[in-house]
């Protein structure tokens, strides 16, 4: 039913540069009291700041899978987004004494 290809590096970008422009356009026009304004999600009022903040957090779950599935295909070659792991101390090596994070 759907013809099997593998676009490259860049048209994903493109594609993905291109699905995100109308949701920024859209945020750039909105001002405080459309923040405020009351939306149905599922037959739920929420004012649209819930709601965008409810869309990040499905957004992000997406981008986890995405994230999931490259280092499952990739493996031993996949590069970390951040501090790999076991890089914590090459990426902070002395962290301050009295830290909540850390016990001195």
């Amino acid at each position: 039913e759907f013809e099997a290809r593998e676009p490259g590096r860049e048209e994903l970008l493109e594609k993905w540069e291109t699905g995100w422009k109308p949701l920024f356009k859209t945020l750039d026009s909105l001002s405080d009291e459309d923040l405020e304004r009351s939306v149905l999600i599922r037959g739920y009022p929420l004012s649209v700041a819930s709601a965008l903040q409810r869309s990040l957090g499905h957004v992000s779950y997406h981008v986890g899978q995405m994230v999931y599935l490259g280092k499952m295909f990739l493996g031993k070659d996949w590069e970390y987004l951040s501090t790999p792991p076991g890089g914590s101390l090459q990426f902070y090596p002395s962290p301050p004494t009295g830290s909540l994070w850390m016990k001195p």
